[in-house]
Parts: C-alpha cells; structure tokens; sequence
C-alpha cells in the first residue's frame, strides 16, 4: 500500500497538511510549505506548514512543524521551536512527530505553548479491520456517438455532399472531427465541442440518472444558416440544425485504500486521513483523501 513516488518524510508532511486544513477554522489558508520572514534577521524562514485567518480584525498565523524519524523527539527540538516561532512571530506554533515525544519534551512544549500532536501510519495488514468495511468507488460514464444529424441549407447547391464528408472526418478524427465553421471568424467547430455541451445542459440529477441506466440523450442546437457553414468543392453549404445523439453506458471500479494514518492530541485521536488512489489510465491517476 505504501508510495514509492516520494519520499516518507513529503508524503508525512502533506497528510498532516491536509488534516491541519479540515481541522482549521472556517476561512483559513492553510499553504505547505511556507516561508516566512525572520522579524530579527530579515532572512526567509521555512515552516513545514501555515495556516493564516483572522480573529476578529487581528490576523492569526499558526505554523506547524513536523518530524518523520524513527526515535522519539526530544526536548531539544522543542526548544529550537520556541525560539523559532518567537523570530517569525507565530501566534502558535504545533510540533508533529511520527513517534511520540520525550517527557521533557511535553514539559517544555506545556510551559511555552508549543502544542503537540502525533501522526502515526496504521500498518497495512490492520487497514481493512480498522475501515470496518469501509471502501471507495468510482462511477466511469462512457459516451458512444449514437447518430449525428446536420440539416443544411441546399437552395441553388448540389445535394447530399456535406453529411458523407463529415462522416468520414468523423471515422478518421473521432472527436477531433470539424462538423461546422463560423461565417464571422471561420473558427472551426468541432464535434468534442458539441459533446461539450451536452456535458453542461445534462447536470441535473435526473439526466445523470438517464445516464447511469444507459439510456439515450440528444442535443439539438438550431443555428442561423448565415452564422455555422460547412464547405464543400468551394461551396459553402449554411447549417440550420444539429442533433446529436449520444448512449451512455457506465462501470463501477473499486479503489483500493492506499494508506491510514491517525492523528492524535496527546492521547486522543482527533482525525483520520484515509488515502486511495485510482488509476484512470497508463499515464494518469486521481488520488482521494479523506478525513474523518
């Protein structure tokens, strides 16, 4: 279950982030990672994250610091962060670590006001117990091109020429196929444009229903035959209408649950951030993330 493409210590830093964000108050800006000036030396700082809002009229910079190391953090860490926040004027600085702290350390933290937190992975072979059946899906919709009607303007011009150009364009382009030009700009229309379109005035819930039962939708756009042409043999033949016909088809896909890790405030878990990833193809993916 475990990422190779970054390193331990990037991945820890981008999930503390990421829980850091949902926990912020509302409005906040969360950036990881940040530089801030050093109000002594001028000089930039960089914190692992910030999370910057407003309290009322006062602005509120929280930073926080993370370490992804094998033994437990010590005191000396938590002193070097007091003076740190001091420098850039954080308001409150939170201190994360893979593996716990030293007693001093929490002593020391108390005192200053350094809050503490822990981010531990959980083990790969504990994940399925610790879901309780907990899974992630993805919906793919496929659209297949069901019929392409372009009615047009024949008046003094040989009939039936556009509709078995355009087919063949389509045959050999697909949805890069050029179904239409525009008289003022003679801009190409293509068919992915069209498709487009459906996409957008087919939002509601009960057109992503139809499409989910595999059902059939058509769109249909009436043109002014002075605006959308087509051109054949040096003709331009004007288009009034299109209609297109699209049968949708869909797949359910589970995706597997790449990662957990609970996030802790001393002793008590206040998040957890559930990763997975799905492949869509052989050169891209899409990675989920949720916190509860």
């Amino acid at each position: 279950m475990k990422s190779t493409r970054k390193q331990d210590w990037k991945l820890f830093e981008e999930t503390v982030a990421q829980i850091e964000k949902v926990l912020a108050p509302k409005g906040a800006v969360v950036k990881s990672p940040d530089r801030i000036t050093d109000l002594i030396t001028k000089r930039q700082r960089e914190v692992d994250a910030s999370i910057r809002y407003f309290q009322g009229s006062s602005p509120v910079l929280i930073t926080i610091e993370c370490r992804h190391r094998k033994k437990v953090q010590d005191d000396m860490w938590i002193e070097q962060l007091v003076t740190k926040q001091k420098k850039i004027g954080a308001t409150k600085t939170i201190a994360v670590s893979s593996n716990g702290f030293t007693k001093p350390a929490q002593m020391t933290a108390k005192e200053f006001g350094i809050e503490l937190r822990t981010c531990v992975e959980v083990p790969d072979e504990q994940v399925l117990d610790m879901l309780d059946g907990m899974s992630f899906s993805a919906t793919a919709i496929f659209r297949h091109i069901e019929n392409l009607h372009i009615q047009v303007e024949n008046k003094d011009k040989p009939s039936g020429l556009v509709k078995p150009k355009i087919d063949a364009d389509i045959e050999q382009n697909q949805k890069d196929a050029v179904i239409a030009y525009t008289e003022s700009e003679n801009k190409e229309i293509r068919l992915s444009e069209l498709i487009e379109i459906m996409d957008e005035s087919t939002q509601s819930k009960e057109d992503q229903s139809r499409k989910l039962n595999g059902e059939v939708l058509t769109l249909t756009i009436e043109v002014d035959n002075d605006f959308w042409y087509y051109p054949v043999n040096g003709l331009k033949y004007g288009i009034r209408k299109i209609q297109l016909t699209l049968r949708f088809s869909s797949n359910v896909e589970s995706i597997p649950i790449t990662s957990v890790s609970n996030y802790y405030n001393g002793q008590t878990e206040v998040a957890q951030l559930v990763k997975a990833t799905f492949q869509l193809d052989d050169k891209t993916s899409a990675n989920i993330s949720l916190v509860r």
